[in-house]
């Protein structure tokens, strides 16, 4: 390569002891102490580093000069103020500025460029306060990110997002829209937010951003179960805040919170007895199910046969009513102590028989037997032990 030649990018101006050099294609101003100065004005093409060592020496006495020069321009090259920079050595060795320190070159005749950034001709002709004149998405769940449009005038600097939990960062820009990336982080609360832009100029008037609640969860039902041809009232619990939206047939619907509602469910009589998938909607989007279990009636205990039995013996019995279901789904049960009911066996929907063992020690009297099912206990008919 030639001998060193300045960038055709700068525009140059003296402020006391220092050159200032405005790089308008990338925006920079750099200060250059004299040293660096005196180096950059003589990068006219046609002079060499040993002239310019030569130079140095001469008008700032400075020792080491040759290597000083050579840091210099790199220097200069780094900071893109040189179009063309020499040859670099074979070896740096001696040339950097700790080294040169050690060699008891004084800091002041040392090089120094301080670089700031600055506005772009455009951005400096328009730093009065911007305007915000529209927003798209209008909104965005919690725990999600979105990539809002900006439009307005004067734009640039920073975006900010009222209260907390929402944080935006800039993607792209003109004078007249941006894209900025909003992170709604998902304990954030929901409801409106106001979104300005700042710069040099000042603060735009407000939009209005709202946050939702994310898709919700669903964590329970209570109760769990229900007669068919029968209205339950259930509490529906989970997280954020169910809505009204619920694609399951209700009637009543009412948030009581933000994790929790209530609403009537109508169980047609029709219905099959199984485990119904319930979920919640919001406009967020639809929870996972649970499981709410529609069963039969409850059942009915209607007489027990044989009614009676001794201490010490055990009894087949057989148990009459409706809506009974197949073992373990039925139980019964006896009050009192000293009766133990084995070999439990559902004939169908009217019929159960079973071994009532009575104990040697079992008091003498009456005792209320009762069926249980999924869809609740009956009512007792009386066993007595003689």
């Amino acid at each position: 390569m030639g001998n060193p030649r300045q960038s055709s990018t700068v525009y140059v101006e003296t402020v006391g002891v220092e050159l200032c050099l405005y790089d308008w294609r990338r925006g920079r101003v750099h200060a250059l102490n004299p040293t660096a100065a005196l180096v950059w004005r003589q990068c006219n093409g046609a002079i060499t580093v040993e002239e310019m060592a030569a130079e140095l020496r001469r008008q700032l006495d400075v020792p080491e000069a040759d290597a000083v020069v050579r840091l210099t321009l790199r220097r200069l090259a780094h900071a893109h103020l040189l179009d063309e920079s020499p040859d670099p050595p074979a070896s740096r060795e001696g040339q950097t500025r700790r080294a040169l320190l050690r060699r008891s070159v004084a800091t002041a005749l040392l090089p120094a460029i301080s670089t700031i950034a600055v506005p772009t001709p455009l951005a400096a002709q328009s730093l009065g306060v911007p305007t915000l004149t529209g927003i798209s998405p209008l909104s965005g769940t919690t725990g999600s990110t979105v990539d809002v449009t900006l439009t307005g005038t004067g734009f640039g600097t920073t975006v900010q997002v009222s209260g907390t939990g929402v944080t935006a960062s800039i993607l792209t820009e003109t004078p007249t829209s941006l894209v900025a990336r909003v992170v709604i982080a998902a304990n954030a609360t929901p409801g409106p937010r106001n979104v300005t832009v700042t710069t040099a100029g000042g603060t735009s008037s407000p939009l209005t951003f709202t946050i939702n609640p994310g898709v919700p969860t669903l964590t329970a039902v209570s109760p769990a179960k229900g007669v068919r041809g029968t209205t339950v009232p259930v509490t529906i619990t989970g997280t954020p805040a169910p809505g009204a939206g619920d694609p399951i047939i209700a009637q009543n619907v009412v948030v009581s919170s933000s994790t929790s509602l209530t609403a009537n469910l109508v169980v047609p009589a029709t219905h099959g007895t199984l485990a119904q998938p319930l979920t919640v909607t919001t406009p967020a989007g639809t929870s996972g199910p649970i499981q709410f279990l529609v069963t039969r009636d409850i059942p009915t205990l209607t007489s027990i046969v044989p009614a009676t039995g001794a201490p010490g013996t055990t009894v087949a019995v057989t148990l009459t009513g409706t809506e009974f279901y197949l073992p373990p789904d039925s139980l019964v049960g006896v009050a009192g102590g000293g009766i133990t009911v084995q070999n439990l066996v559902g004939v169908s929907r009217l019929t159960l028989t079973a071994a009532f063992v009575i104990a040697a020690t079992a008091t003498v009297g009456p005792r209320s037997v009762t069926v249980t099912t999924p869809a609740g206990t009956s009512g007792a008919v009386t066993f007595t032990v003689i």
